[in-house]
């Protein structure tokens, strides 16, 4: 009987366990049928004639709690394992390819600024080399002598005021020519002059249209009328003022500022003390 409780046992064990896996075969369920059937029809032992009939016993290893958990920790290492070989993960290999994509994007992005700012720098290099270039290939226009006569000649009359002439020599020390477009003039009372110098209704001095490089030329005479020169029967000290106004061939205007005073009893001049009447650009 302990013998058939045991057998019956291991039946329900071994079911148990097909039914959790696989399902079970149609020979294992057939012989375990018959075994079922023999038992409970009868709890004889069997004889010698059934014994060479016999099926072979189905033999069932049970399995504790104990090992069962050592085979659920063997898979899980196995599992933790697989997980800890990130080279094997497809996930890993696209981060880390997305990160080697974002730091070329930003080695791009510097490359690219360094070479704007490059380029930007040389443009500007080469424009100031430019402009420099052009500074001293241009025409450049200047005073190079004041000519004073008396207009009585020798020998002079210095008791008459402000009797001379006076002509401007100029020079282009640049390196190309220039086209003259005027030369104006004014001649004014020292003592009466404005700080910024005007130009209204100024008159003007003759002189060539064109002047070449390194050549002088000379301006037309010209002096103060005689009432122009006295002022309540005293004598005045003039000053003569005017501007050049001159191009470049390519059509760039420029121009020079000058300004003497003029001693009124002697053929001789001086630098007018005004800053803002003598400039050039």
């Amino acid at each position: 009987m302990r013998h058939l409780i045991a057998l019956l046992f291991s039946f329900c064990l071994c079911g148990t366990a097909l039914s959790a896996s696989d399902p079970p075969s149609q020979a294992l369920t057939k012989q375990a049928h018959g075994l079922h059937h023999q038992t409970t029809n009868s709890v004889e032992p069997p004889t010698d004639k059934q014994r060479g009939t016999e099926s072979i016993p189905l033999f069932v290893k049970i399995v504790s709690p104990s090992d069962q958990k050592n085979f659920d920790d063997i898979g899980k290492n196995h599992n933790n394992e697989s997980t800890h070989e990130w080279w094997g993960s497809p996930e890993w290999w696209l981060v880390i390819l997305t990160g080697a994509l974002v730091l070329a994007t930003l080695v791009l992005a510097f490359v690219t600024y360094w070479l704007w700012s490059a380029t930007k720098k040389l443009a500007h290099d080469a424009q100031k080399s430019s402009e420099r270039q052009s500074s001293l290939e241009r025409p450049w226009l200047f005073i190079e002598a004041v000519r004073v006569v008396r207009r009585e000649g020798a020998p002079i009359q210095p008791e008459i005021p402000n009797n001379w002439y006076v002509s401007f020599m100029w020079k282009n020390i640049g390196r190309s020519p220039a086209l003259i477009e005027d030369c104006i003039f004014k001649i004014e009372n020292k003592d009466s002059l404005p700080e910024i110098p005007d130009y209204a209704h100024a008159r003007k001095l003759c002189c060539p249209s064109t002047v070449a490089a390194e050549i002088e030329f000379e301006t037309s005479q010209v002096g103060p009328s005689p009432e122009k020169g006295v002022k309540d029967g005293r004598s005045l000290n003039l000053t003569v003022y005017g501007k050049l106004t001159y191009k470049e061939l390519n059509g760039t205007q420029h121009h020079t500022g000058f300004a003497i005073d003029v001693s009124p009893h002697l053929p001789a001049f001086s630098a007018n003390e005004c800053k803002s009447y003598e400039y050039y650009d």
